[in-house]
């Protein structure tokens, strides 16, 4: 079948590698590579090889159809791709009835029905992005009443302000003010400033880390400090801690996966480190590492669940039985289903490392 042969299963990915913001989707790329890896050293799927077939979008839509289209015809399904362009091969999965277990950032693509995400987003109206848990627990634990938003002016920035919007109304929060800034805009000291002066207490982003890290310098600069810099799950991982610097600490993150620091009470991540570490020797572990080591598993676990012969309309048949899909890496999630997760943990930069803060014990906070 596409994609398969008697040693051999391909997977596709196409990210966001060059371009205006390069190398945005190499994380993802090393997490899925390395759970491939992983999951040869034992054996791959029946015997097959997993091999991951990539592609370069070039921060452009029309390349990212136009990739995805190609691919199509040579892999069974998609896996860990990421790009703020993914709007582009939304309609291509669909239409080649091809699996995408893929991080989707586009309202298109998060709206494709062949698209299941390792972190799914709701695309009711009124859902928003699932953050209002989080933001609830910051409220009673930190008294805090009035949120801003601040966002990257591209497609995707603009769809999750406003989802961050809905967010914050959710959990009782003020949404005070907005800030939308060009995508190589790197001094956010204005931002910073009049942020301190309207007395904001949260600052939800939508931005990759570079940006984020510029933002909690200018707040340093600027003597100003959030009760809750919740910045977005994308600020999880070593480099934003390397970026900001001392103004990195205190920054937060709500996740719905564990840790690498988790690795002496949680033995699966010691596993991710290890595998992670031989595929991308030196290389940073963020917040879409371990995505694209989820959507590995999850596009390996749906092959092998396809039988001897997948096929990718077996394959996507695979994908959407996982209404309640359990691993030892992520919370319960919903991806067929199109819904957020119910489970959180929350991170905080301590002493320039991730220190997990809530809950306090083993697992996820849940509802």
């Amino acid at each position: 079948a596409t994609g398969v042969s008697p040693t051999e299963v391909k997977v596709g990915n196409v990210s966001q590698l060059t371009g205006l913001v390069p190398g945005f989707g190499q994380t993802s790329v090393n997490g899925v590579k390395a759970y491939f890896n992983y999951t040869n050293s034992r054996g791959g799927i029946c015997g097959r090889k997993v091999t991951l077939v990539q592609a370069d979008d070039r921060f452009q839509s029309a390349t990212n159809r136009s990739e995805t289209e190609k691919l199509a015809g040579q892999v069974v399904a998609f896996a860990g791709s990421l790009t703020v362009v993914d709007d582009g091969g939304a309609p291509i999965i669909d239409e080649k009835g091809v699996g995408d277990v893929s991080l989707a950032t586009t309202t298109p693509r998060i709206n494709a029905k062949n698209n299941f995400s390792p972190n799914p987003i709701d695309p009711t109206p009124g859902a928003g992005n699932g953050q209002d848990k989080v933001l609830r627990y910051l409220k009673q634990t930190r008294g805090i009443t009035k949120g801003a938003i601040f966002y990257q002016d591209v497609a995707t920035g603009v769809n999750q302000s406003k989802q961050y919007a809905i967010d914050m109304q959710k959990a009782g929060i003020e949404v005070v003010a907005t800030y939308a800034v060009a995508p190589t805009a790197t001094n956010f000291r204005s931002q910073a400033t009049a942020l301190k002066q309207k007395g904001i207490e949260v600052v939800l982003t939508v931005a990759e880390v570079n940006a984020i890290a510029n933002l909690a310098r200018a707040f340093g600069d600027v003597g100003y400090f959030p009760k809750a810099p919740f910045y977005g799950a994308q600020t999880y991982g070593q480099k934003f801690i390397k970026l900001a610097g001392s103004s990195a600490e205190g920054a937060i993150s709500g996740l719905n996966f564990h840790i690498p620091e988790e690795a002496p009470t949680v033995p699966a991540m010691g596993i991710f480190n290890q595998w992670y570490a031989k595929t991308a020797p030196g290389a940073d572990v963020d917040f879409f590492s371990l995505m694209g080591w989820v959507a590995g598993e999850m596009v390996v676990r749906a092959i092998t669940d396809a039988g001897p012969d997948p096929t990718q309309a077996k394959v996507v048949a695979a994908l959407q039985k996982f209404t309640d899909y359990r691993s030892d890496y992520v919370v319960p999630i919903n991806p067929a289903g199109k819904k957020t997760p119910g489970c959180f943990q929350v991170a905080e930069v301590q002493g320039g490392k991730w220190v997990k803060i809530h809950p306090t014990g083993p697992g996820f906070a849940c509802p």
